[in-house]
């Protein structure tokens, strides 16, 4: 099992259930250990999952496979790729920051909208690991090494 945080309020327990062989997730609250419910509490997708805080108001958790944006206060899921119907795919999440959402996708780098998972800046030029008011440090996209980038929004 592992326990890390999700939010001022959360932490995201992962797991493996030997029973039944599934991974397993839970976003529970942090001060009662009480499981939030919701149709994505449980179920096939992998244990391995990452969840980054954007410092406002939104957690975003990731998998290989799949992403999801919960509400930091109520623990709500907001919203969840992939969305075959939208011919949308799941983002490998680099970092969340003040209501965006960074990362890449097969077709590059691309910025979401934490709160609603659409497309910000759909063609960015790089996906950030880290960032703040000022930079965002991502790969170099020209070689080896990391590059900063001037904050435009």
């Amino acid at each position: 099992m592992l326990v890390q945080s999700a939010g001022p309020k959360y932490v995201m327990v992962t797991g493996h259930d030997y029973g039944n062989g599934r991974g397993y997730y839970r976003l529970v609250a942090a001060a009662t250990g009480k499981a939030i419910e919701s149709d994505q509490s449980s179920g096939s997708l992998p244990y391995r999952i990452a969840c980054r805080y954007d410092q406002t108001s939104t957690t975003i958790c990731a998998t290989d496979t799949w992403t999801g944006g919960y509400d930091a206060e109520t623990g709500k899921l907001l919203w969840d790729l992939p969305d075959e119907a939208a011919n949308r795919t799941a983002v490998k999440v680099t970092t969340a920051w003040h209501g965006a959402v960074y990362g890449t996708t097969d077709n590059g780098p691309l910025v979401l909208d934490a709160r609603t998972g659409a497309d910000r800046q759909p063609t960015p030029g790089a996906a950030p690991y880290l960032v703040s008011g000022y930079v965002g440090v991502a790969s170099n996209p020209n070689g080896l090494g990391a590059v900063a980038f001037t904050a435009i929004g």
